[in-house]
C-alpha cells in the first residue's frame, strides 16, 4: 500500500514530501545508494525520515494526499523552519477533511510513524 513520507536534508534546512510503496528502497534512491532517486533531492543529501503517513485506501488517494501536502494554501515566511511548516500543514491538511477531490469528505483513517522524535513531541496534540 502507498504511503505519504517527509524527508529533511540532514545538512540543509531542506524538506521533500513524496508517495511510494516501498519507504526503504526509495529512501536509499533519494540518498544515492541506488539509482533512481528523485533528482530534485540529489542537491541535498543526505536525507533522513522525519514522518510517514499510512492508511489511504489506494495509491490514487495517497497521490492526492501528496500533491496538496506540497501545496499548501498559505505561503511559508523567508525565517520559518521548513520541517516545522511541512509538518503543520500536514495536520491542517488531515484535519480539514478534503480526502475526496471536490468534496469535504475526511480522509480515512490515517496513522503517523514518527522518526524523529524532537518533531514528534513539538506535535504530539
Amino acid at each position: 500500500m502507498a504511503v505519504v513520507y517527509i524527508l529533511k536534508s540532514t545538512q540543509y534546512n531542506k524538506t521533500y514530501i513524496g508517495c511510494t510503496v516501498d519507504m526503504t528502497h526509495r529512501l536509499r534512491q533519494h540518498n544515492g545508494e541506488i539509482v533512481g532517486g528523485a533528482k530534485k533531492t540529489s542537491k541535498w543529501r543526505p536525507w533522513e525520515i522525519i514522518m510517514v503517513v499510512t492508511g489511504f485506501t489506494d495509491r490514487s488517494q495517497a497521490l492526492r494526499f501528496e500533491y496538496r501536502l506540497q501545496r499548501p494554501k498559505r505561503k511559508k515566511k523567508v525565517r520559518t523552519d521548513s520541517t516545522t511548516f511541512v509538518l503543520e500543514n500536514c495536520f491542517t491538511l488531515i484535519n480539514r477533511g478534503e480526502g475526496v477531490a471536490h468534496d469535504s469528505a475526511p480522509w480515512p483513517q490515517l496513522t503517523l510513524y514518527w522518526y524523529q522524535a524532537k518533531y514528534e513531541a513539538a506535535f504530539r496534540r
